[in-house]
């Protein structure tokens, strides 16, 4: 069943996929990473992917499914972290 919670969470997972895609078309633009760590988006990908497990078991089904966008923006704005690694803005 879907809850008024749930869609509000959903809402702010869907609002974190805008600022994460803000920082990937950043980098994209730059070809290079300023002032954020590989550690600190890498923990934040492994928390994505905890929500998409955690939300689902709690019935969130409205978290859950946005928060598998949210882990796709994760892993695509580290692994351009990566591929940018060593250029500075």
């Amino acid at each position: 069943m879907i809850s008024w919670p749930d869609v509000t969470n959903g809402g702010l997972e869907i609002i974190s996929v805008w600022l994460i895609a803000i920082n990937i078309r950043a980098v994209l633009r730059d070809k290079a990473i300023a002032g954020v760590t590989l550690v600190s988006q890498v923990a934040y990908s492994v928390w994505s992917l905890w929500n998409c497990y955690y939300y689902l078991h709690l019935s969130q089904v409205v978290s859950g499914i946005f928060a598998v966008f949210v882990l796709v923006a994760n892993v695509i704005y580290a692994a351009l972290m990566v591929k940018y690694r060593g250029n500075h803005g």
